[in-house]
């Protein structure tokens, strides 16, 4: 392996030549149809510039509604588990998916509301409203690991300055 990308924290157990970049914070937005109800409900009370494209939504205001998620052991899955369970939200899970591009079609045919990466969403036509999450917005590190790291490929060194280097 000459190249690992990672999401989330980095173990104690890496080989000693192992070497860390810290490469993006990334948020976990919801999604939704922009005919769906909540988007006019919280689009209503929002302030301008809050948010991406829809606003801020409080966990709270998705506990009526069902939610389409990732599998279990996603990393996507597991941070907003652990934010509903923080805010005592409960949720309704009306569909388990493998994969980001799964949950988007399953929420522009109306299954419910899902939660995937801001990144996944760079490329989308507008059909879906994404919502940051509050009162904090859910983010996850995403990491580059190099193993052999005292002498990298030339590929290597050239891919992680591409990757590291600002505006990226």
């Amino acid at each position: 392996v000459d190249i690992a990308m990672i999401e989330g924290p980095v173990g104690a157990d890496l080989p000693p030549d192992t070497a860390v970049h810290a490469w993006r914070e990334d948020e976990i937005v919801a999604i939704m149809p922009r005919t769906h109800p909540l988007v006019q409900a919280v689009g209503a009370g929002m302030e301008d510039g809050q948010g991406i494209n829809g606003g801020r939504a409080e966990l709270a205001a998705f506990g009526p509604h069902p939610l389409v998620l990732r599998e279990a052991g996603s990393g996507v899955r597991q941070i907003v588990e652990r934010a509903f369970a923080r805010a005592a939200v409960p949720m309704r899970v009306a569909l388990e998916i493998a994969g980001v591009e799964g949950v988007k079609e399953a929420v522009r045919a109306g299954m419910g509301i899902g939660f995937v990466s801001a990144m996944s969403m760079r490329h989308e036509d507008g059909a879906l409203c994404l919502f940051s999450l509050g009162p904090e917005p859910l983010t996850r590190r995403l990491s580059i690991l190099v193993p052999h790291a005292s002498a990298p490929s030339r590929v290597v060194e050239q891919f992680l300055e591409l990757c590291l280097a600002d505006g990226t």
